[in-house]
C-alpha cells in the first residue's frame, strides 16, 4: 500500500510452485467473490483495519 500511496488495495497474484507474479493493483478492489469462496467477512476486516490505522 504504502508503494502505491496507502489505502487499501486489491492486488491480483498467480502463484506458480513457489514463486508469485503480480498481474496487477486495484485502486478500487472487489471483493465479493473472494469472500464467498473464503467465507471472510471482508468488509469488517477493512473497517477493523481502517480503525486500527486511524487510532495510530
Amino acid at each position: 500500500g504504502d508503494i502505491m500511496g496507502g489505502g487499501i488495495l486489491g492486488v491480483d497474484l498467480v502463484e506458480e510452485g513457489e514463486k508469485s507474479m503480480v498481474l496487477e493493483v486495484n485502486g478500487i478492489p472487489q471483493y465479493k467473490n473472494v469472500a464467498a469462496v473464503t467465507g471472510l467477512d471482508i468488509s469488517r476486516i477493512i473497517v477493523e483495519k481502517t480503525i486500527e490505522r486511524l487510532r495510530k
